[in-house]
């Protein structure tokens, strides 16, 4: 330091004895500018190129593992990633195509996620415990993540096509007193709720038949 002399330091240098005792000092703002160690000494010269190849250890088994996923798994990789597995996971499709009628209505299970990508077949295997064993929109003929709720099948109206709809999560499909119609193409938001009957502003016990309302009492 400039003013090392006049608190007799020179020569001293305390980092040098630190980072040999502590074999890895390394300091994180320097470390982000590129700078390992403070002061490199030879044990911890060993210790970065230990680092070193440790890291690169680390992204070598990440790649091996986003790779492992994107064959294997069915529940690691991204939507986009899962829909181009079809042609590498023909056993999959084909013991799903078999099984999945037993517990889903297959007029459902048709449309671009099962017959141009295996993505619904993964979606029938992934809810079928929650949705059958455990009971959560067991009624619903068709795979609806547990984290959604839908009230009646027979009120909802949709295309096979949009089935990732009731497979994202939080959404609420509250149509118990009337139809919900989804348009062909349409993308439903995670979170979404759409409801058909409101409760009774006067009596929150009671709901409001499902159509548009009449005139409301001011409270």
């Amino acid at each position: 330091m400039p003013d090392s002399e006049a608190f007799g330091d020179v020569g001293v240098d305390t980092f040098g004895h630190i980072a040999y005792t502590v074999k890895t000092m390394e300091i994180p703002n320097l470390k982000k500018l590129g700078m390992l160690n403070l002061h490199p000494t030879k044990d911890m010269q060993f210790a970065a190129f230990g680092a070193a190849i440790k890291d690169a250890f680390f992204v070598v088994s990440v790649k091996q593992k986003r790779e492992f996923c994107w064959r294997f798994s069915t529940f690691s990789s991204t939507l986009e990633e899962k829909g181009e597995m079809l042609l590498e996971r023909p056993v999959f499709s084909f013991f799903s195509k078999l099984i999945m009628p037993l517990f889903y209505d297959k007029k459902f299970l048709r449309g671009r996620w099962f017959e141009e990508s295996s993505l619904g077949w993964t979606w029938c295997w992934r809810n079928l415990w929650m949705q059958k064993v455990k009971g959560i929109n067991r009624d619903i003929p068709f795979p609806v993540s547990f984290r959604n709720e839908v009230s009646s099948a027979e009120n909802l109206i949709f295309d096979p096509d949009d089935m990732n709809d009731f497979n994202a999560f939080g959404c609420y499909f509250q149509n118990f007193a009337a139809k919900i119609v989804i348009g062909k193409g349409s993308y439903i938001a995670p979170n979404v709720g759409l409801v058909t009957a409101n409760h009774v502003l006067t009596d929150l016990e009671q709901h409001q038949p499902g159509k548009a309302p009449g005139p409301q009492i001011a409270l």
